[in-house]
């Protein structure tokens, strides 16, 4: 039996990796009876069972695991196969994604676009978003990233260190930390700045509510119904908010990463180096001065 084609690869990974229907669809961006359709079809031409629908999960067979091993293995070598393409092309021109933040994305849109103008041969693609995109699939080539430990996998610059404060509604000027209001990620996201820093100030209080979308938070700041913990470059340049502590030193510093095998591509090195040239003319913002 043949595959229709190169993306039944994609479902198979998807829910090896994430253990659930649900948590497929989610990563590709479709609905769950789309997955559930896609891999029945895909067992019924290889006339082989893959997967086994558990309550809460799916568990892969003896066959789901060889063929899940074999898919990654060709996808890896798909993607290498595009990395060694980025890696070859000698001429400035072509796409480059990027992928950063979307709050600092909106604070530093001015200087990217700048690059982009810099460049008209380059096609500046951002990647918005607060996880750390898979530089090796290329979902993206280059991250602009706060941490203290980058993947080991990935190489760059450490760009700048980074200071944070609080922030928040002019009205909140006067009220003592230990009582500011607070909201927080949505609890199935990883322990955030925000939590961090309502422990820091205010730990006998709770989150009033729990929000995944920073664009909001921000608005709930402004409206005075919550304290931000914001990186000083981020926070002094939102409208309506005000910082409501000194500058405290972060043990993140800003990062812009790539994958090994493209660091050299002209596409690449002109990015990474626009980075670390307009992070340097940031440098005193970011540290809160």
């Amino acid at each position: 039996m043949e595959l229709d084609s190169w993306d039944d690869l994609r479902f198979v990974l998807a829910v090896s990796k994430h253990g659930t229907l649900t948590g497929a669809a989610k990563a590709l961006g479709v609905d769950q009876t789309t997955v559930t359709r896609r891999l029945r079809a895909l067992e019924e031409r290889l006339e082989t069972k893959l997967f086994e629908q558990l309550r809460g999960g799916a568990r892969l067979t003896p066959a789901g695991k060889a063929f899940a091993e074999a898919a990654a293995e060709v996808d890896e070598r798909l993607h290498a196969l595009g990395r060694t393409v980025v890696a070859k092309a000698t001429e400035l021109e072509g796409p480059i994604r990027l992928t950063l933040s979307s709050i600092l994305a909106a604070c530093w849109i001015d200087d990217l676009h700048a690059f982009a103008r810099r460049h008209p041969r380059l096609e500046l693609q951002l990647v918005v978003g607060d996880d750390f995109r898979n530089l090796s699939r290329r979902e993206a080539d280059v991250a602009l990233r706060r941490t203290s430990s980058p993947p080991e996998h990935l190489v760059g610059r450490k760009l700048s260190p980074l200071a944070d404060a609080i922030y928040g509604a002019p009205s909140l000027r006067d009220v003592p930390k230990s009582e500011l209001p607070w909201m927080g990620w949505a609890p199935d996201l990883p322990e955030s700045i925000l939590e961090k820093a309502r422990a820091r100030c205010s730990p006998d209080r709770s989150f009033s509510m729990y929000v995944d979308s920073m664009l909001v938070l921000l608005e709930a700041a402004r409206r005075g119904h919550t304290a931000l913990m914001l990186g000083c470059v981020v926070g002094d340049a939102q409208h309506g908010l005000v910082r409501l502590s000194e500058p405290i030193a972060s043990d993140q510093h800003l990062w812009a990463l790539t994958h090994p095998d493209i660091q050299q591509s002209p596409r690449v090195r002109a990015l990474m180096d626009f980075l670390a040239e307009f992070v340097t003319a940031h440098r005193d913002a970011l540290m809160g001065g």
